[in-house]
């Protein structure tokens, strides 16, 4: 009996074994399933569609980008920066302060030099009129030439010690860097105690306006001939694809450039010209901030575009 188990016994292992290996196998080779994305891409709402990636901007008139940075025409040390990021500001208010003591002397110095120019004016006009009326026995033509001439070049120098006042009352007022137009402050570069240079174009103060938000579109030049200026347009926040903002047609900047922003795509080539388009975005509920990226798509349908 103990042979006849024996004699099957290891057959049978082996043939377990054998099963068990060509399972493994079997399941080793198998792709396993993707795993669903962790966000769900945007998805159009249009059946023809041209897409393109969109960067929110202030509202400002320009090219490039419409956000302002604000420099001063002067350089100085900081003193005094009022504004805090975020802050509504309006036309003319100040951004930031430069030290103005040398300026403020300058200009003492100047309204000093009014003062005895004035004085000297009156004393040489003084004496020119009282020629006038001194008969010629007294005063002679040459005198009366030489007061005259006189007095014309107190009041030349007057002038020029008025027009020193108000060169030095300029230079003083540009030590205040102000706002250029009504906006948000967006960012602030320089704090007090720096030093501030004319050279190299440093931007103290980046501002634009926020209301409406602007949604700057690159669209790829081999898709330009099928777009519509003022067709329907939709976007995206990068995030929340559930959640799409209508959009209204401003403008097209009407050369095509060379793509800046890139996207992060492994099929995008640095090489891609795109024609800009600026939409006016109203954002509603979520918060939308300056400089986010949005997934944009425009109607291609000839029947549903309207041109403008």
């Amino acid at each position: 009996m103990r042979k006849l188990i024996g004699r099957f016994f290891i057959p049978v292992v082996a043939a377990a074994m054998l099963v068990f290996a060509v399972i493994h196998v079997v399941r080793a080779q198998q792709v396993p399933p993707k795993p669903p994305p962790p966000v769900e891409p945007a998805r159009t709402p249009f059946g023809k569609t041209v897409a393109g990636a969109g960067i929110v901007e202030p509202a400002n008139e320009a090219s490039g980008t419409s956000a302002i940075s604000v420099g001063s025409q002067v350089a100085g040390l900081v003193v005094r920066v009022p504004v805090k990021i975020g802050q509504e500001v309006r036309a003319g208010d100040l951004l930031v302060e430069l030290d103005k003591r040398q300026a403020e002397a300058q200009l003492r110095v100047s309204q000093a030099q009014v003062a005895v120019a004035l004085a000297t004016e009156r004393q040489t006009e003084d004496t020119f009129k009282r020629d006038l009326a001194t008969s010629r026995e007294a005063v002679s033509d040459q005198q009366r030439i030489s007061d005259e001439e006189a007095w014309r070049l107190a009041q030349a120098q007057r002038q020029v010690a008025q027009a020193s006042v108000q060169q030095a009352q300029t230079n003083l007022d540009l030590l205040d860097v102000k706002a250029p137009s009504d906006g948000t402050v967006l960012q602030i570069n320089v704090r007090p105690g720096e030093y501030i240079s004319v050279f190299g174009g440093q931007g103290l103060v980046l501002m634009g306006k926020t209301s409406p938000l602007h949604v700057r579109v690159d669209i790829d030049e081999h898709d330009v001939p099928r777009f519509r200026p003022g067709a329907a347009a939709t976007a995206s926040l990068r995030g929340t694809p559930g959640v799409s903002y209508p959009l209204a047609f401003v403008r097209v900047e009407p050369f095509v450039v060379p793509k800046k922003s890139l996207t992060g795509d492994n099929t995008e080539r640095v090489d891609t010209r795109v024609l800009q388009v600026i939409y006016a975005l109203e954002p509603q509920g979520q918060p939308i901030y300056v400089g986010q990226q949005m997934d944009v798509f425009i109607d291609a349908d000839d029947a549903g575009a309207t041109a403008q």
